[in-house]
């Protein structure tokens, strides 16, 4: 590649780097800003590393946690040389191993960032093509939330750069090889989450097309199976888990038989219509742009995959449940816009720029909110007696990402959190009266001597209604955050 598009590709990708990783380049800053699914992957990476098994099988996330466990590999034999438990060692250095994870995540999403503007320009041959990119990838509300989570969405992100390589690969030469390596990749994206199944589908149907489903099936099975390998004796409850969100309407496979239950897809569709307009407009550019194209089929088959794809998952009210719908309707509004010409190109650059520079700013301010929040809680903690015995309800903190990694990871790592923090005591959200300990051990919170809460402002009212005298407790709001801190009333 010439200099000068490597140069425009590289400021563009590091552009992208910046406002994802600034709001915690700024201090005060904390990585527990977020710390589901963090713990659940951090933890059972640990519990492979250790025992080669993995509990979790939920996303199913596989993929994640072998890479993770790999990155760990490299901080455990210098820490066994120096005569320590590796497990111990870093539940003790939890905040650096989460910063370390944090970087190792964000390293995967910019590789996969730069992949993707580096493909678009290779095939389309146009900087306005790849500044158009740059800017719809803002419109999408989760994509600055992803660049830094330890997550399935990094690495999906990376893994479908390289499938649209494939997928520009086949348009440009139609050769079967190329459909192959789509096959093959969806099998791992499918493997790392669900929600890109419809990338598995887009791809298995261009194999239909070329009278190859059969291969495609079956490389498609071979990538997941292998990616999953780890997590095989749990292969029964993922797969019905699996048939119960398929064939239910309710979130995370509840409620009662069909696809999707309207009140959710009403509240689904008012989320993207309220808060982000900008890209239902791209939605619509797209859709209008791909079916007045009337030769390319292929982009039709991307688009209307990923439409369908984008319906069914309207069943989770959540931006980040559409990602892999989201990524193929981008790629199918690049078709769209090089198909323009350059006076249109230059006006819908312009037109998606306003929406995109405002939800990049919203999205950055936000993100910046919660470190900041999560700051001011570790600052409050720290000042507190060490030897004060804390019941946690859910919150972005160190010792309550503790808390969940030990529950995450199907208690592994008790044995060696009873050691460090022998009373770490949760607050079950669902009851505000039943503590949970390090041996999933359960009782009501009058059974237990304890010095103080943490705890939402939104669960306090709920709390206090639970206890028989209400004089017991001095509740102290938490600086710069949305909890508060109960202390029994010991006069």
């Amino acid at each position: 590649m010439p200099k000068k598009p490597l140069i425009f590709i590289i400021s563009l990708v590091v552009l992208t780097g910046i406002i994802g990783f600034g709001p915690l380049l700024i201090p005060p800053t904390n990585p527990f800003y977020n710390i589901d699914p963090e713990t659940a992957f951090i933890s059972n990476s640990l519990e492979f590393l250790e025992s080669g098994r993995i509990d979790y099988y939920g996303h199913p996330g596989t993929p994640v946690i072998i890479l993770l466990a790999h990155l760990f590999s490299i901080l455990k034999y210098p820490v066994e040389i120096l005569g320590q438990n590796f497990v111990q060692w870093s539940l003790v250095h939890y905040r650096e191993i989460f910063w370390i994870s944090r970087a190792y995540f964000f390293l995967l999403f910019t590789i996969g960032n730069f992949i993707l503007h580096f493909c678009v320009y290779k095939h389309f041959r146009s900087f306005l093509v790849n500044l158009f990119l740059f800017v719809i990838l803002f419109l999408d509300p989760s994509f600055q939330e992803i660049s830094t989570k330890v997550a399935t969405e990094p690495l999906a992100f990376l893994l479908f750069s390289l499938w649209l390589i494939s997928f520009l690969a086949y348009i440009k030469t139609q050769k079967t090889k190329a459909l192959f390596c789509m096959a093959l990749i969806s099998g791992v994206l499918v493997a790392d989450k669900l929600i890109y199944t419809p990338v598995a589908v887009a791809s298995l149907l261009f194999t239909l097309k070329q009278k190859k489903l059969s291969v495609g099936i079956a490389l498609f099975l071979l990538a997941f199976f292998t990616a999953t390998l780890p997590t095989m004796r749990n292969y029964p409850k993922l797969a019905s888990w699996l048939f119960n969100i398929s064939t239910k309407s309710g979130i995370y496979g509840t409620g009662t038989p069909g696809l999707i239950d309207r009140k959710l897809f009403i509240q689904s569709a008012s989320y993207w219509i309220n808060t982000r307009p900008g890209f239902i407009l791209l939605l619509l550019f797209v859709l209008i742009g791909v079916f007045r194209s009337g030769k390319e089929r292929s982009w039709k088959l991307i688009t209307i995959t990923a439409l369908l794809g984008f319906l069914f998952f309207m069943k989770y009210p959540a931006a980040r449940y559409q990602s892999g719908t989201v990524l193929l309707l981008f790629t199918s509004a690049i078709y769209v816009f090089t198909h323009l010409s350059k006076h249109k190109q230059l006006l819908f650059l312009l037109l998606f720029s306003v929406p995109a520079f405002f939800y990049g700013s919203h999205d950055f301010q936000y993100k910046r909110g919660l470190v900041l929040k999560a700051s001011n809680l570790q600052v409050f903690i720290d000042h507190l007696p060490p030897d004060e015995d804390i019941v946690w309800e859910y919150a972005e903190a160190e010792d309550f990402a503790l808390i969940r990694a030990r529950n995450d990871s199907g208690y592994f790592i008790s044995p060696q959190l009873r050691v460090i923090k022998p009373h770490m005591w949760e607050l079950v959200s669902q009851t505000l009266t039943d503590v949970r300990n390090n041996k999933d051990e359960s009782f009501d919170i009058s059974c237990l001597c304890w010095d103080g809460i943490v705890m939402q402002k939104s669960s306090y009212s709920i709390f206090i209604s639970k206890q028989r005298d209400t004089n017991l407790f001095l509740t102290e709001h938490i600086p710069g955050t949305e909890m508060l801190y109960i202390k029994r009333n010991n006069l």
